[in-house]
């Protein structure tokens, strides 16, 4: 059985202000908001094109959504809406946008806890907080995850990546940017990292860096092996490694 519950709240709109959309702005805004019973639910599914996103876990039993939509004129602005669904113990969440012409939406999302989120998001900064796992595809912007009960996946094209306090397995491929990983209590791998630094510490598990483009590599404190499949350059340093190092040869 499909339930649906979709709230818009959309308010005159709002002029003489700018909303920030990565390198353009938007003259004109409106919030955007929705609300799903979520009793029973298991897995959140988001789709979010522009702008900023936050998720965090909380007491409850419902999925709030809140945001700004914000577009060039507003024949756009108007365009740009939020929906949010309920298809058994999955709740999806998409931002919907016209095609061509400047336009994002900020979003919150404030979910029950114990929930798996799964993330598809275009450009802006991300934060996610206090979930059961996390599977993201990004295209660019900071990802800032912390607080996860069970496995990280993330797959970015470019800006900055921070995960901390996660149970993992955490797995990362990334394009560009600096991958920061702390605090986890299973493996840690990072598959694929074009450039940019990559700093891991304090994991319980194994980590391994299967290929790295350029950027140092500084791993401490691993309770298992450190393998690093292949390096272009940069420096590598590893401490606290109670299993064996592997590097490449020469």
């Amino acid at each position: 059985m499909r339930r649906a519950l979709l709230v818009l709240s959309i308010a005159p709109l709002l002029t003489g202000c700018q909303f920030a959309l990565g390198q353009n702005q938007c003259d004109q805004t409106a919030p955007r908001q929705a609300s799903v019973a979520a009793a029973g639910v298991e897995r959140l599914v988001v789709e979010h094109g522009a702008g900023k996103l936050t998720i965090t876990g909380r007491s409850g039993t419902t999925v709030e959504a809140r945001g700004t939509a914000c577009g060039a004129s507003a024949e756009l602005l108007d365009q740009v809406q939020l929906r949010a669904e309920r298809s058994g113990t999955t709740v999806e969440v998409e931002a919907l946008y016209p095609e061509g012409g400047r336009t994002g939406l900020e979003l919150t999302l404030e979910i029950p806890l114990g929930l798996a989120v799964e993330i598809r998001d275009g450009s802006g900064s991300l934060a996610v907080h206090r979930v059961a796992s996390v599977g993201l595809d990004d295209g660019s912007g900071s990802v800032e995850i912390d607080t996860v009960g069970g496995a990280v996946r993330i797959e970015d094209g470019s800006g900055s990546i921070d995960v901390r306090n996660a149970g993992g397995p955490v797995w990362v491929t990334d394009g560009s940017g600096t991958t920061e990983i702390e605090q986890v209590t299973g493996d840690v791998t990072v598959e694929e990292d074009g450039s940019g630094s990559i700093r891991v510490r304090d994991v319980g598990g194994n980590v391994r860096v299967g290929s790295d483009g350029s950027g140092s590599i500084t791993v401490t404190d691993v309770g298992g092996d450190f393998e690093l499949g292949a390096d272009g350059s940069g420096d590598v340093e590893v401490t606290g490694v109670e299993g064996e190092v592997r590097l490449p040869r020469d």
